[in-house]
Order: structure tokens, then sequence, then C-alpha cells
């Protein structure tokens, strides 16, 4: 059976309906009336944007495109409403663009470099960046090997050229440092092409400079070392263990660098590592040098002697002492209560002193001793005693020899009753020499013109003398020992230790070093100059 439509026609044409005129239709899809309609229309809404326009893509972003079309509804980043550019992956080449001279079309008019001039090259041999002018190319663009400028001042050597830094020699030593500089061609007077010295302000610092210990920790030679990290290192000290703590070290227990190992201590003058309660009680502080024995004297009031001991010369009577005086085969002392004892043979000493609890000081030569008490009045007594003794107070030193007495009075001058004789002051200190007295002055300077058997004197200034029959010694203010006189054993030759006391015997000399150790040389064929064990 055939199929009708006529019902639904006359639904569609039926009453309410009525159609759209095509003027209508056209209004009601161009709202803002610019004849475009949508979906053309890119902003239906302004008439003053249309349809999508036709753009170019501008690959080097220099405002000419070429490589394809696009449609946008507006100009957008990377793209142009030009098509003319003729390299658009090059930003300098588009129409109107500056024709430089390097083989491109750089203003897109199908001519390359053209309206230019080629550039000068020059050949750079050494490739530090500066060219010579003894070889060159003309040329848009340089080969391999040459460069823009001829400024070079030797092409075989890339480190000779315009920016070469030279070094000065601010401290003289011969090597650059960093402190001053100058940059050039030419090597000015007094510059170097390294600053091979690390301390430009220091002379003794340079690559040839001797490594030394030093509070700085300076690095000297310049190897980036410096003290115990050099193993070239000189000067270094000598450090003691201090097991105890104490801030005194063993003598016996040594190490040897620029600073103090962990542990160790400068001072050696412990007197048992093991107590902290022990120090330095134990180490001398006086010595005095007879014939063929030595006495000395410690800090915690022990006197001890040693050597030759026919007559009981080192058999030292019990207490303690404060001072003491060793003679050719006798010696006194005085006790630490003021009263003196003296010992050995009765026939070159004196071995019978004077009774008294108020001596401070003694002195004994062959047959005569004298002593000063508190109030510095002088005692002598022996074979050579005389009533010629100055009686008055005031003595401030008493010196004895075999054939000489002196002192120094409280104003400093010199009195002398056996031997010398008096001399206007101040002095420092007397010695009697063998028949008279040497003085030390204010100056430094000693005076032995009242007998010069000991020679010819040594300049000063020093701090300290001891004369004796032969030899003097003396002690400068470091106390470095310089002896003149009779050397033949070895008497006029010390140590190099840094002594504050010295004494002179006959054949030998003894002297306490500054940190309280007794050091003899000389002759020693009794052991006079072998002290006990330290």
């Amino acid at each position: 059976m055939p199929v009708f439509h006529l019902p639904m026609l006359v639904l569609l044409a039926g009453p309410g309906c009525a159609l759209v005129s095509d003027d209508d239709l056209v209004a009601r899809l161009d709202l803002d009336g610019d004849d475009v309609p949508r979906p053309a229309d890119c902003d239906d809404a302004d008439p003053t944007v249309g349809a999508k326009q036709t753009f170019y893509v501008d690959q080097d972003g220099d405002g000419h495109g070429s490589l394809g079309e696009v449609e946008r509804c507006q100009l957008e980043a990377g793209l142009s409403t030009l098509s003319d550019d003729c390299d658009d992956f090059n930003a300098d080449a588009f129409p109107g663009g500056t024709e430089v001279c390097n083989g491109v079309d750089d203003d897109c008019d199908g001519t390359v470099d053209e309206g230019v001039e080629p550039a000068e090259w020059y050949f750079d041999g050494d490739g530090d960046g500066y060219g010579s002018p003894f070889t060159t190319q003309t040329a848009c663009e340089p080969s391999p090997g040459f460069v823009a400028n001829d400024l070079d001042c030797n092409d075989a050597d890339a480190t000779l050229n315009p920016d070469t830094v030279w070094y000065g020699d601010d401290d003289g030593d011969g090597y650059g440092g960093l402190v001053t500089t100058s940059v050039g061609c030419e090597q000015p007077v007094g510059y170097f092409a390294d600053a091979a010295d690390c301390d430009d302000t220091r002379a003794d610092v340079s690559p040839v400079g001797v490594e030394i210990c030093d509070p700085e920790n300076a690095d000297e030679d310049c190897d980036g070392l410096a003290d115990d990290a050099d193993p070239g290192a000189t000067g270094q000290a000598v450090w003691y263990a201090d097991y105890d703590g104490d801030g005194f070290g063993d003598a016996d227990d040594v190490a040897t660098a620029c600073d103090p190992p962990l542990g160790y201590v400068a001072d050696r003058r412990d007197c048992d590592d093991t107590n902290a309660t022990v120090g330095a009680e134990c180490r001398w502080v006086k010595v005095s040098a007879g014939y063929e024995h030595t006495c000395g004297l410690r800090a915690n009031g022990v006197l001890e002697c040693w050597g030759y001991n026919a007559a009981g010369e080192t058999e030292v009577p019990a207490g303690l002492y404060a001072d003491v005086s060793a003679g050719f085969d006798a010696t006194c002392a005085v006790h630490t209560d003021g009263t003196l004892a003296c010992w050995g043979s009765a026939n070159y000493g004196a071995p019978s002193p004077p009774s008294g609890s108020d001596y401070t000081a003694v002195s004994l030569a062959f047959s005569l001793a004298c002593a000063t008490d508190t109030s510095g009045r002088l005692t002598c007594w022996g074979a050579n005693a005389t009533d010629t003794t100055p009686t008055t107070s005031g003595a401030t030193e008493v010196s004895v020899s075999a054939h000489a007495a002196c002192a120094l009075d409280e104003a400093g001058d010199l009195v002398s009753w056996i031997g010398g004789s008096d001399a206007t002051g101040p002095f420092l200190q007397v010695d009697a020499a063998y028949t008279g007295c040497a003085t030390l002055r204010m100056d430094g300077e000693i005076d032995t013109s009242q007998d010069a058997r000991t020679g010819t004197l040594p300049a000063g200034p020093f701090a300290v003398m001891d004369v004796g029959p032969l030899t003097g010694c003396a002690l400068d203010a470091a106390g470095a020992a310089t002896c003149w006189g009779n050397d033949d054993d070895g008497q006029a030759s010390p140590p190099t230790d840094a002594f504050g006391q010295i004494s002179m015997g006959y054949y030998h000399a003894c002297g306490v070093t500054t940190d309280g150790f007794v050091d003899c040389w000389g002759r020693s064929s009794a052991g006079e100059c072998t002290p006990p064990s330290e």
C-alpha cells in the first residue's frame, strides 16, 4: 500500500507557524551587521572584526614571513602579514635589511654582499686570540686560524700578547708576587712572568726561601706547607712530655717540633712527672766551681757536691742551704736558718766558721772566707783574715780569692782590703781575681785592670761575670756565655746554653741554665764536670 505524507504537510502549514524570510534569516546570522555571518565571523558582536585573515609564518621573528600560510582571526606572535622573507631562519636577513660582508643576501634583493668591502684578517699562529701583521687575508669571513686584530707581540708564544700579566717584585727577592701587576706585551723592569712569590711583602719568603718554625706559621719556601707540615722546616724546638699535667715536663722524654705536640710543654724542670704536686723544686739555682770539686744548690735547699773528695770536700753536712762557695779543698755554705757550715781540708780552706744565725752569703778561697749578714756586715775568718776587714755595715756583695778580698758597699763602690784597691762606682758586681778586684760597670763593661792574668777582655755589655785565677766568663742579657783567658783545658770554651748564673774554677767552669740545669766544661779528671743526675 502506498504511503501518503499530506497530513504532515498540512500540519506544517497550519495556522500559527509563519515562515522565516530570507532577510530575517540573514539578520539573525549577522548580529553585528558587518556582512560576515556566523560562523565565518571571528566576533559577531564587534562589527570591526570580520572573517579570518591569511598570515604567514615568521620563523626568525624579523617581521617577515615565508614558510607557510595560516588562517587566524588576528595577528599572533610568530606570524607576519608579509611573505617576502628570503631566509626565514636568519633574523638579520629580510627586505630592507643592512647588507654586510658575510656571504649572505642580508637585504633580500637577490644579490649577495653588494656595496660592502671585505675585511682584513690576521693569522693567529699561537692561538692566543691575537694575530700577526705579517700574514693576512682579505675576505668577508676569516679562514680558520685568522682573527680581526694584528696586536700579537710574538705569534709563536701564546703567553706573550697584550693581555699578558707581569708580576712586580715588591720585596726585592727576585720573584714576582700578586701585590703589584702590569699588563702588556713588554716586560717591565723588576717584573716577572709568574707570581711565584707567595708573600711579596717579605724578602725572606720565596720559592728559594728556607722554611723556619715561627709563630705565624708562614710558608717561607712557598711550597704550600708551613712549619710542622713541611718536612724541610728548620728551627724546631725541643718539647718535654708532661704526663702529670702540672705544666712541667720530663727532661728525659723529648719531642722535636715547631709547635708542642699534644701533652708536651716547653718547661723541662719536672722533678717527678708522675706526681702533679711535685714541680721544679729539685732544679739548681746556684753552682760553685772549686779546684777539683763542684757544689750545686737546688731550689728546695738541698746542697750537693761532686768531684775530688780526699778531704771530704763533697761530704755535705745535713741541713738545707741558701748559699754555697767551693774553694781549693774545702767548701763553705749558709744554712737556711742563717748559720754557717764549712767542711774539707783545713790546709787550703776555712773549716771553722764563726757562730751566728743571720748570715746571707759566703765566699771561700784558699785559706780565707768572708760572709755577709742581714745588716751587710762583713765577717772573715781563716789563715789570711786580718784586722783590715771593713767593719762598717751595708756591704751588698763579697768575693775573695787566693790573694784578694773585695766587696761592694751600699753605694755600689768597691772596697778592697787584700790585694786590690778601692774604686768609686757605682758597680753592678765585684769579683775577686787572683791578686785584685774585677768589676762590672753599670754600662755592662768589665774592668780587670787590677789583675790582668786572664788576658784580653771581650766587649760587653754583660749582665753577670765571674773571674777565676786563669779564666773569666760573662753572660749577656740573653744568658749567652763569653769567656776569655787560659783555655788549655777548654774552660774558656762554653756551651751554647742560656745561663742565669756562672762560676769559674781553676781548670773548669760550670753554669746554671735559665731553666735550672747545671752544665760544666773544662777539665774533669776528678769528675768535677759531672753533676749528679738531674
